[in-house]
């Protein structure tokens, strides 16, 4: 049996990023609002560099996905500076966009037209969709954090069934980091949500979903269970809920569209990749 040591996968995908992620959020409080993006995108990259190393050469599709993860976080803070409007929304999907087709840009010109359009195409309206599918839930943190953890580990799980190990690592990373912000608003803390936290969540659930579609066997009637997650975690809470269990609340709506996506992957491709 593998030692449980940072080599192992599950501590790789799990532990770590959780440590990390919490860890930020709590030591850079000087940051304010910024401190959860950035915790979520350090939690998932240093799974990343655990999993891949530091070489960013030769510029394979995994590295492409951990650049525009890194790129994410800077491009969130400064949307967060245009407020809530449509226009940034969509300056947001348009970016998301631009970002898968330059992921599968060195597959997609080796195919036909007609696999272009509809893997290009179905990517791009994806992320573009869980931009601002995740954009629209600004001002309720529990949905953020509940909504962006069930994202995560759905896209970990379900990549990791459709035969990629590591992108299934890197899935399960954004859940794990995601989780971090999630637990301390569960335990009372007060973390305001800004676009550094919602872009950087979004885009990153959503070029791994894409990369599991394109490089590995992930079926492509998962992705739109997976879109559903923000979706469902958009619908408000009964009066009733405390606010603080706003992530409970969404998180659990959440896992239904969730849950359908792992069992439909499982149902398709099998068991996991070991």
């Amino acid at each position: 049996m593998q030692a449980l040591t940072l080599a192992h996968p599950a501590i790789q995908s799990g532990i770590v990023p959780f440590a990390v992620s919490i860890l930020i959020l709590f030591l850079a409080r000087p940051l304010g609002p910024a401190r959860w993006g950035l915790a979520v995108v350090a939690g998932f990259l240093v799974t990343a560099v655990l999993a891949m190393g530091v070489q960013l050469t030769p510029l394979t599709s995994t590295r492409r996905l951990l650049i525009l993860v890194l790129a994410s976080l800077p491009v969130g803070l400064l949307a967060g500076t245009l407020g809530r409007s449509r226009a940034a929304t969509g300056l947001l999907a348009g970016l998301g966009v631009a970002a898968v087709l330059w992921l599968l840009y060195p597959i997609l010109i080796r195919r036909e037209l007609l696999d272009v359009v509809l893997l290009g195409g179905g990517c791009s309206i994806f992320v573009g969709w869980l931009v601002v599918a995740m954009d629209t839930l600004l001002g309720r943190a529990g949905a953020v954090a509940g909504g962006g953890t069930v994202l995560g580990f759905a896209t970990g799980i379900s990549v990791l069934l459709g035969a990629s190990a590591l992108l299934g690592q890197l899935g399960l990373a954004l859940g794990a980091a995601a989780a971090a912000p999630a637990l301390a608003i569960l335990l009372g803390h007060s973390i305001q949500s800004t676009r550094a936290a919602t872009f950087p969540v979004a885009l990153a659930a959503g070029l791994v979903g894409c990369a599991g579609l394109v490089f590995a066997k992930l079926p492509w009637f998962s992705l739109p269970c997976l879109a559903a997650v923000p979706l469902l975690a958009a619908v408000p809470r009964p009066g009733a809920i405390p606010k603080r269990l706003d992530v409970v609340w969404s998180g659990v709506l959440g896992l239904v569209p969730a849950a359908a996506a792992v069992l439909l992957t499982w149902w398709v491709a099998g068991g996991v990749p070991m």
